[in-house]
């Protein structure tokens, strides 16, 4: 199907959020068909699983996607890791927070009355880069304002650091 799209459009750039293993086997598969049709190509990173230990089906992956290839990620942790460990160039990488998708809105700073059950969650790769510490931030600060709620954490730790501060 992409290659008939392709061969029938005026396409000149992709954008691929990449996935997290061996899901690889099928975006390398897309990228170098991509590769094939002179794309311009902007890979989205989501995971940090082939970034917290380094992966031969990535680095044939950005391989195939080759110098030119934009690489947007959702942090300087990130960005830092994918040049230091596959040699990707900070000039490819751009860091475009999660954040960003989402309208910002006035915060009102007068007290509300609140009668409900207040719940509170996180659900990610447990990591600092992905806000666990913020979290624990929160529930720290509710405690400390009396605020009763519940904290729901999901997720699996991407390090023993992030075990340790949950």
């Amino acid at each position: 199907r992409l290659i008939a799209t392709l061969l029938f459009s005026d396409c000149k750039l992709v954008y691929r959020p990449i996935n997290g293993g061996v899901g690889q086997f099928y975006d390398l598969l897309y990228l170098a068909v991509c590769r094939v049709f002179r794309l311009d190509i902007v890979i989205h990173h989501h995971s940090f699983n082939y970034i917290n230990q380094k992966s031969r089906l990535f680095h044939y992956l950005n391989f195939i996607a080759g110098k030119n290839a934009i690489h947007v990620v959702l942090g300087g942790e990130m960005k830092g890791l994918l040049h230091s460990i596959y040699g990707i160039s900070n000039a490819q990488i751009i860091v475009v927070s999660n954040v960003a998708f989402f309208e910002s809105k006035k915060v009102n700073n007068e007290q509300a009355e609140f009668s409900g059950s207040l719940v509170i969650g996180h659900l990610a790769n447990l990591c600092v880069a992905k806000g666990v510490d913020d979290f624990i931030g929160v529930c720290k600060e509710l405690t400390a304002r009396g605020v009763s709620y519940k904290a729901k954490i999901a997720g699996p730790f991407a390090d023993a650091e992030s075990k340790r501060l949950v």
